[in-house]
């Protein structure tokens, strides 16, 4: 049981990293317990099972994320270490009392290297996947973010933490959680030789090859200009439209959609000129190189259409409430933007608690691309 003045080491939900904290005042009723990390000055609400007595207590598979001021000893520290590090009262005003740090009130977890208007990879809180996004504004005293997801409209505030420059700098365990929108660079195979069969003179030949080339390949955007005819990738159903440029911004156009007459920003990469320049897997608009119209019905069947676009549903999503399904993109921004469910009429529901992932749906879905069509045991499902 944790008290009043109590030194541990706990958890901080904006980044997941464990930090050296102070037990401030616990909640018998919920169990929380609100805690000051002693090393930045700051104070959260953390739950009993992610605060521990001493590093050893900590789950071996989050070693790795401890905050470096935490010492990893093999023995407990004693009640005059822990002392150290408390808050200490003394007429109602709270002092940092730090061992071996004269900066403490000064630092805080994190500190943030970007920009205003940077355009990054962030992960939103709701899903834990990265996605494109651009900073709006960045609040210092809280290591906090504002961002917008580039690729589906929505906003969040993400920890500084879970901002990355590249799709580079994402964490290897966390890969498996990249938004399919994320270009994830195609990098060269490194050279599988042992380093102690490298020579000191290949090494130098190497750096002064004139045919030496950066391992990656970065893509130069195209000279766009307002009033363009293109032919652009709408980012809610990943389908190629007929379409005309109406204003250019700095990671992409907005874009109106000529043969619906519906308006969307565009990244640089999901617009050609030509349809040669669509990538062979990818879906085409029928009114694309032609003068042809929608047509009346639709051929997609009805259990695969999204219940908000009516498409064919693109990484599809169930909802919780019943039956429904929809497109995670059209989902996201459905949501983000009313907060209620379009089906049952909940309010205050998140992506995290209304949608679920059915990777039968999903089958059906990839089948009913790649063949146009579905077996009938599937239509009974």
């Amino acid at each position: 049981p944790w008290s009043v003045g109590s030194a541990g080491i706990a958890r901080w939900s904006e980044d997941d990293v464990w930090y050296n904290a102070v037990v401030d005042s616990v909640d018998q009723a919920s169990g929380d317990i609100q805690v000051t990390f002693t090393d930045y000055g700051n104070t959260a609400i953390v739950k009993s099972d992610n605060i521990v007595s001493t590093a050893q207590d900590i789950p071996t598979d989050q070693i790795h994320m401890v905050d470096e001021c935490v010492e990893m000893s093999a023995t407990k520290s004693s009640p005059s270490d822990a002392a150290q590090n408390q808050v200490v009262q003394k007429n109602e005003t709270e002092v940092t009392i730090s061992k071996n740090s004269s900066d403490a009130k000064t630092r805080s977890p994190s500190c943030c290297p970007h920009t205003v208007g940077e355009t990054v990879v962030a992960r939103w809180s709701e899903d834990k996947v990265w996605y494109n996004a651009v900073i709006d504004s960045i609040d210092d005293a809280s290591s906090q973010a504002h961002v917008t997801f580039i690729d589906y409209g929505n906003s969040a505030t993400v920890s500084v933490n879970k901002i990355v420059a590249t799709a580079n700098d994402i964490p290897a365990d966390e890969l498996e959680m990249v938004d399919e929108c994320v270009q994830l660079p195609i990098c060269l195979p490194l050279t599988s030789a042992p380093l102690a069969s490298i020579k000191e003179e290949d090494v130098a030949s190497s750096l002064g090859a004139p045919e030496a080339a950066p391992v990656c390949t970065v893509t130069t955007r195209q000279a766009w200009k307002v009033g363009d005819v293109c032919i652009a990738r709408w980012a809610e159903d990943r389908v190629w439209y007929n379409g005309e440029i109406l204003e250019m911004g700095e990671v992409g156009c907005l874009v109106r959609f000529s043969d619906y007459g519906n308006e969307d920003t565009v990244r640089d990469d999901d617009m050609v000129r030509e349809v040669g320049d669509i990538p062979s897997d990818n879906d085409i608009d029928e009114c694309v190189g032609t003068e042809a119209t929608q047509p009346e019905d639709n051929p997609v069947p009805a259990s695969l259409q999204c219940s908000l676009c009516s498409n064919l549903c693109r990484r599809a999503m169930r909802l919780s409430c019943g039956p429904a399904i929809a497109c995670w993109g059209c989902a996201v921004k459905e949501i983000n933007t009313t907060r209620t469910c379009w089906q049952c009429g909940e309010k205050e529901i998140s992506t995290e608690t209304h949608l679920l992932q059915d990777a039968v749906l999903r089958a059906f879905v990839e089948q009913f691309v790649s063949t146009g069509k579905l077996d009938p045991v599937h239509l009974q499902a």
